[in-house]
């Protein structure tokens, strides 16, 4: 993107914002970074009278929640990039934020790295989720699928981790892997992991033949 980038950041709670919006203005791609405590300030005073590409939504403000924001900016500004900036282990609100299909998801607590890494990220049309965002997806696939596919009721994989596992068996590279699922590159590494650690295999040979035994792939 050669033009500077507009940023908003919503949230009712200034101190959790304060150092989102310190990191986001020491960034090279940044024009602007704006801050609105609520819903109402967002779209009456700032969306009315200026374009934004990027905006982070806490989910849980008193007015409107982050997702009923997300719904409205979705039908009046398609072209705007959501990323919640919200921390919560609810798997009901998460489905929900889930749902609304942001471009990126940073946790409150967030490494300061990462705040920088959401917006590269996007920029590049890939999703930014927080390390404690993609535990989270994990456990709502594991909660929608019961039938995870195991060996044993020990070893269970999430339905994100097969769909890693299967693109790691067909000979795809972690990095090949993060930009066919949209995910960047640490996503992936988190995912292959939890697949050697829940598979106890070392090499991807002895992955594949794995992957054959348990039926989530062909057999030669």
């Amino acid at each position: 993107m050669k033009e500077k980038l507009n940023i908003i950041i919503v949230d009712d709670d200034r101190s959790s914002t304060w150092c989102l919006r310190m990191k986001l203005k020491k960034m090279k791609q940044a024009a602007r970074v704006d801050l609105a405590d609520s819903a109402a300030e967002l779209l009456e005073k700032y969306l009315p009278a200026r374009h934004y590409d990027i905006i982070y939504l806490d989910q849980f403000m008193p007015e409107k929640y982050g997702t009923e924001v997300a719904g409205i900016i979705k039908k009046e500004y398609p072209l705007m990039k959501i990323i919640f900036h919200t921390a919560t282990n609810d798997l009901t609100e998460a489905d929900k934020i889930f749902k609304t299909k942001p471009a990126g998801w940073l946790w409150k607590d967030f490494i300061c790295r990462d705040a920088e890494l959401s917006v590269e990220t996007i920029l590049t049309g890939r999703h930014f989720y927080s390390k404690e965002v993609d535990d989270i997806h994990d456990e709502l696939d594991d909660s929608k699928d019961a039938a995870a596919i195991s060996v044993d009721d020990s070893e269970k994989l999430s339905a994100r981790e097969k769909e890693v596992y299967k693109l790691y068996c067909k000979g795809y590279s972690e990095k090949e892997i993060a930009d066919i699922i949209s995910r960047d590159i640490r996503t992936v590494e988190s995912h292959m992991r939890k697949i050697h650690s829940k598979t106890k295999k070392k090499e991807r040979a002895e992955l594949v033949t794995h992957a054959m035994n348990i039926g989530l792939i062909p057999k030669f």
